[in-house]
């Protein structure tokens, strides 16, 4: 049981739990794309080219549009039968061209963290009661023409009274 393995200062890492969390399958698979309603670029897709700096291996993914990206704009995948706990999500990437800096986010479950106009780490928390997590990637407000995301990884730090005990007391 990971719940007698994690905690705040020693968390398991669990990206094994997602599939391809790293795109190196040179494809969108386990992810499932959301269209935005415009007729140009409608989604995310998978690249392999140099362009997002610091990708992990062979691949990432991105979508963009000039004069903004459009709200709609979603990637995610829904995890089942994990433990329940605390678990924190990572994900890197960017928001950037145009005004590039709001309107790109990273869920896990209904917690959200703005991906900004950095390349950089990007880390959301939630805590799963139901053996589900979904971590989604989403346009919503968007001010920047393209986003980018690469290295998906999962950390579970166990019971979440335990780890909310362990965060106060840090």
């Amino acid at each position: 049981d990971l719940n007698d393995e994690a905690s705040v200062s020693s968390p398991t890492d669990v990206t094994y739990a997602i599939t391809n969390p790293g795109f190196e399958y040179r494809n969108l698979t386990g992810w499932t794309t959301i269209q935005d309603n415009t007729s140009e670029h409608k989604t995310f897709w998978y690249m392999d080219n140099t362009a997002l700096s610091s990708k992990a291996g062979i691949g990432w993914v991105e979508t963009y549009q000039g004069g903004g990206i459009p709200d709609g704009r979603a990637i995610y995948q829904t995890l089942t039968g994990i433990d329940n706990g605390l678990y924190e999500v990572t994900v890197f990437g960017h928001l950037q061209q145009g005004n590039g800096s709001d309107g790109f986010y990273l869920y896990a479950n209904n917690n959200r963290v703005t991906i900004g106009n950095t390349d950089q780490d990007y880390s959301v928390r939630t805590t799963v009661a139901n053996n589900e997590l979904t971590i989604k990637l989403t346009t919503e407000g968007c001010n920047g023409n393209w986003a980018a995301f690469d290295k998906v990884r999962m950390k579970f730090y166990g019971d979440p009274d335990a780890a909310l005990r362990d965060l106060i007391d840090a």
